[in-house]
């Protein structure tokens, strides 16, 4: 029986604060915790708005070799921009979120720069990997090489309740995982009253319930 649902991603996947368990009305809570109330689950959020995959890969390997992921849970994978990877820095800057080693892991994507003032010591190096070593095809080869060492580490260490999240942010390049294992949102993407930022961008509170719904009802057949 699962007794966690473990939820990786991006924004999309909760932005900012968020409600683990409990109720604070004040928060956007996330469909991951709907989903985990529904089903009586606990709840890990290893989602971080500006996520790459390099980061759920990272996070969700580290997790399971530490232990605080364990097979018996649900995983849920919401993959995001395809070119989006991770670097380290020793700066503090707003692309920067997240403490790592004495330094700060943050994320490249395109146009990122944009985000820093021109005086910012990453805004050089930002500005110069998006306009001039950002490579599409390569990215898409990285994530099928790297999605492919994921779930044969699930399959070696036993996880058999994963799903996929299918959204705008993957969909094109999310090939060769079984329908059995996706949730697909591309079908909700024009309802009104589900985003905000524009249609597949960021899930409103009404969205995130009902993707919290379609979570839940994938949890199920788990169950």
């Amino acid at each position: 029986m699962p007794n966690k649902l473990v939820m990786c991603g991006c924004s999309f996947s909760g932005q900012g604060e968020y409600a683990p368990l409990n109720d604070k009305p004040e928060a956007k809570i996330p469909y991951g915790v709907v989903a985990a109330r529904e089903c009586g689950l606990g709840y890990l959020h290893l989602a971080r708005p500006g996520g790459s995959n390099t980061r759920i890969w990272r996070v969700l390997v580290n997790a399971i070799l530490n232990g605080e992921v364990q097979p018996q849970n649900v995983v849920g994978i919401q993959y995001t921009e395809v070119v989006r990877m991770e670097c380290w820095t020793q700066h503090p800057s707003v692309i920067a979120p997240e403490d790592y080693a004495g330094g700060r892991m943050m994320t490249l994507k395109s146009q990122v720069h944009m985000a820093l003032d021109q005086g910012e010591p990453d805004y050089e190096f930002t500005r110069l990997w998006g306009t001039e070593h950002l490579c599409t095809p390569y990215s898409v080869d990285m994530w099928r090489v790297q999605h492919t060492m994921l779930t044969a580490l699930l399959e070696q260490r036993g996880f058999n309740k994963v799903f996929f999240i299918r959204n705008r942010y993957n969909e094109w390049y999310l090939k060769g995982i079984n329908e059995d294992r996706v949730i697909d949102l591309t079908d909700i993407s024009s309802k009104e009253g589900n985003w905000e930022d524009g249609p597949g961008i960021h899930l409103t509170e009404q969205g995130h319930r009902i993707v919290g719904k379609m979570v839940a009802d994938k949890i199920n057949l788990y169950i």
